[in-house]
């Protein structure tokens, strides 16, 4: 008896995971040891696996924004279900060209930014010393990705708890910060800046042009007062 249960378990676990058990389970029960079991257990996570999870996401979470933002949102539902389309004779409402038209590219559109994003990502965490592969930090990251996607599109279509979006958006980049740590064997320090590298360079980049830029324009200052002080025969006020 111990012996069947044993095989049974084993051959439980050497099965790839549910999709649902990966999503739930690095959603709302994220650690180090889930995502590599995760990984583990899915023997050759790739990238393409990653994209379809983050459209399907993309696409429920866009859908159910459109959906139920109409039902709350009176001009919203103005806009989507009230318009015809003079082109169709009136037989066919606008808004169903703009949901299936918006909706499948809006996911597109975030399976795109996901897979630059976590190439972004991928580069600073190789970088830092990281071991991991794109496709296993796709796989990580679209775990929790997707139906964190969903779960946005479903707050930030209700007027009354939208506002949640926000923690939500930092909760995603603290799973971001697990998910590199744990692919690529980074420490939490390493993690954080592999996460946050694109915008903690962006951030140098931009103080470092306005420094320059305050320093031309005190030049160009300088030189026009000094110009127009001399122009009208008073001194500098200053030396």
């Amino acid at each position: 008896m111990r012996k069947g249960q044993f095989r049974d378990s084993q051959w439980s676990y050497d099965r790839p995971p549910a999709v649902l058990e990966v999503w739930l389970g690095a959603l709302f029960r994220p650690s180090e040891d889930k995502f590599n079991d995760y990984l583990i257990r899915e023997r050759q996570p790739s990238a393409g696996k990653a994209f379809l999870w983050i459209f399907i996401g993309s696409l429920i979470g866009t859908a159910l924004t459109f959906g139920l933002g109409s039902l709350f949102t009176s001009s919203l539902a103005d806009l989507l279900f009230n318009l015809q389309s003079p082109l169709l004779g009136g037989s066919l409402q606008l808004s169903v060209v703009v949901f299936f038209c918006l909706t499948p590219l809006s996911a597109l559109i975030g399976m795109i930014a996901f897979a630059v994003w976590t190439g972004i990502v991928h580069f600073f965490a190789r970088t830092l010393g990281g071991q991991g592969t794109y496709g296993k930090l796709a796989y990580a990251m679209a775990a929790y990705g997707a139906p964190l996607a969903i779960l946005w599109g479903l707050v930030g279509a209700i007027p009354y708890i939208y506002c949640l979006t926000i923690p939500l958006g930092v909760y995603g980049f603290a799973l971001n910060i697990t998910a590199v740590k744990a692919v690529n064997r980074l420490d939490w320090a390493r993690a954080f800046l592999a996460t946050f590298g694109i915008v903690i360079g962006v951030l140098v980049v931009l103080l470092c042009s306005s420094i320059v830029l305050l320093a031309l324009l005190s030049q160009s200052l300088d030189a026009l007062l000094s110009e127009l002080f001399g122009y009208l025969g008073l001194p500098l006020p200053y030396p």
